[in-house]
């Protein structure tokens, strides 16, 4: 049995070390840890990028390639601009979730969580008459 020789006029040998080498490019990065393999971005996601900035959790991807569907950008835009002008945290969702798919940006006036504003009358008194109770108990 004679063995091929490993050399560059070999030409079997030279498509061999070629997948090789180009299988250990993929798999390995120069510290030896395993590479992670490029996933394929659905169009929803990239969409969903372009609008905000940054990839959804990757858990949410089904929800957010659900709820966007055949939408466009320009579509889209309102809900979030809308959401960031509110400065509501850019890692929920909600905008897209209920906002646009509902297709209505809720009016928000005033406390976002139900909450009088800082300058309300109602607040002020009603602190005030904490504060009256706090330090009558004290006395």
């Amino acid at each position: 049995m004679t063995r091929e020789k490993k050399t560059s006029d070999n030409p079997t040998f030279l498509k061999e070390e070629k997948l090789l080498s180009s299988n250990k490019e993929n798999t390995r990065t120069r510290s030896g840890k395993k590479a992670k393999t490029p996933a394929v971005i659905p169009p929803q996601i990239a969409i969903f990028r372009e609008i905000t900035g940054r990839y959804p959790q990757k858990e949410c991807w089904d929800l957010v390639v659900k709820t966007i569907g055949q939408a466009t950008v320009e579509e889209l835009r309102p809900y979030w601009t809308a959401w960031r002008s509110k400065d509501f945290r850019p890692t929920n969702l909600a905008w897209l979730t209920e906002w646009f798919a509902k297709r209505q940006i809720p009016s928000i006036s005033g406390s976002v969580k139900g909450k009088p504003e800082a300058n309300d009358p109602t607040r002020i008194q009603s602190n005030y008459e904490k504060f009256m109770k706090l330090t009558e108990k004290k006395k």
